[in-house]
């Protein structure tokens, strides 16, 4: 990392994933999520499963210190581990966490923060400019391009339905 960034400074300006990446210097998948967290001063906190009944993770912010706590099962497949992780920092980078300190969504409504945290983890773990590199050399295989990216084939294809329909558009407004 060529400067010391911390959550907050990336809170402030609004940083969005790929500018994240871009400040941090990560250029090619997979993106290491975790070493991002530990880079930003965030803290990873892996528990048993019964301590996060009914959730994938959960956000804690100290009052005290100001010091951001993600918690996820260790027991979850590291896919999934990836994507809570990409997700919870969406929230830090977004969304008030409110007076408790602490966001645990167990509702799994879809609400806007839910959506919003959902769409930056997608665009941190496979951001476009990555998926413009690769997704043609690896011909569009949705497997092969979830395992570069160490990502769920279903995140993957949610990607390259977004990259195809951005490609599209392009090709009618340029073509």
């Amino acid at each position: 990392m060529a400067t010391e960034l911390t959550w907050q400074d990336l809170r402030k300006r609004s940083a969005s994933p790929e500018e994240i990446l871009a400040l941090l210097q990560i250029t090619r998948p997979p993106v290491d999520v975790r070493q991002i967290l530990i880079d930003l001063g965030v803290e990873v906190e892996f528990v048993l499963q019964g301590d996060l009944p009914g959730v994938s993770g959960m956000l804690q912010i100290k009052r005290d210190t100001g010091k951001a706590i993600i918690k996820l099962p260790r027991k979850h497949v590291l896919g999934r581990q990836r994507f809570t992780l990409a997700h919870e920092l969406g929230h830090l980078m977004y969304h008030d966490i409110g007076d408790e300190g602490i966001h645990r969504d167990d509702t799994f409504t879809g609400n806007r923060m839910e959506v919003e945290a959902n769409e930056f983890a997608a665009e941190l773990l496979v951001p476009m400019s990555f998926l413009e590199r690769y997704a043609e050399p690896l011909k569009y295989d949705v497997d092969n391009l979830a395992s570069l990216f160490e990502v769920s084939t279903r995140t993957m294809e949610i990607r390259l339905e977004k990259f195809a329909t951005i490609a599209l558009g392009n090709e009618f407004l340029y073509g």
